[in-house]
């Protein structure tokens, strides 16, 4: 569905029942105007080259709240306003919860085949959306395979460990605890936190891990949803132009 303005719901009666009845562009402007006008993303998903394509129809409020003190102790005075800032807020806050001296996030990439890099606060930030791991291999494309977390107490003496030229350093890797993001019966990534120094991680730090990776594998792949739903509108809107 689009996302819609305050005018959602007189649009829709404007339609009918059965059938929809197309409106003139002016006619759909002076509806939005009644209501309290469109809200810029349903005007800019419909409207193409000074035309309405669509009557912006239904509407969908949302209301988010987060602990202002804590993006504060990550180093943000506000909400992240991309989607880059908002993951990289993510990776901040579950190294600080952790305790850790790294924590990277790995979204695995829509043809399953591999997990891309989306977001690090330790590691190369040149290699995020370059560096890759190949599901299955490694800690992390075995954590995705198996859907089970894992934990590396020494990541130089363990076989599984995978090393990824340009990304891992050496300083970083000592020890390391790996949980995957599922969204329904799927796996959407991997949440990697890693230490300097030896550390045994206890079940609590798997438990912990694992609910922040519960919450943001929602998050994430409803965002990845919407981003490929826009780029698709786009693509969408230039096929049209090039018609017009």
């Amino acid at each position: 569905g689009i996302i819609l303005g305050h005018a959602g719901s007189r649009a829709a009666m404007m339609t009918g029942r059965g059938s929809v009845v197309m409106r003139g562009s002016c006619e759909i402007e002076e509806i939005g105007k009644e209501s309290g006008g469109w809200y810029p993303t349903a005007q800019e998903a419909v409207v193409v080259n000074g035309k309405w394509k669509a009557i912006p129809f239904g509407n969908i409020g949302q209301l988010m709240n987060w602990r202002t003190d804590w993006f504060k102790q990550a180093g943000y005075e506000k909400f992240p306003e991309t989607w880059d800032e908002l993951l990289g807020a993510v990776v901040d806050g579950t190294r600080d919860a952790l305790g850790a001296d790294v924590s990277s996030l790995y979204l695995l990439d829509r043809s399953g085949d591999s997990l891309t890099l989306a977001a690090t606060n330790g590691l190369d930030r040149f290699q995020i959306g370059v560096a890759r791991v190949p599901y299955g291999e490694g800690i992390t494309g075995r954590v995705a395979a198996s859907r089970e977390p894992i934990v590396v107490g020494d990541v130089r003496s363990d076989e599984r460990f995978l090393w990824v030229r340009g990304l891992d350093q050496r300083r970083f890797i000592a020890s390391m605890l790996s949980v995957p993001l599922s969204w329904g019966d799927q796996v959407v990534g991997v949440l990697n936190v890693q230490t300097e120094q030896r550390r045994d991680f206890s079940p609590d730090d798997v438990s912990l891990l694992g609910a922040i990776a519960d919450i943001l594998a929602g998050i994430v792949e409803k965002g990845r949803l919407q981003r490929e739903a826009e780029a698709q509108l786009d693509q969408l809107r230039a096929i049209d132009r090039a018609r017009t």
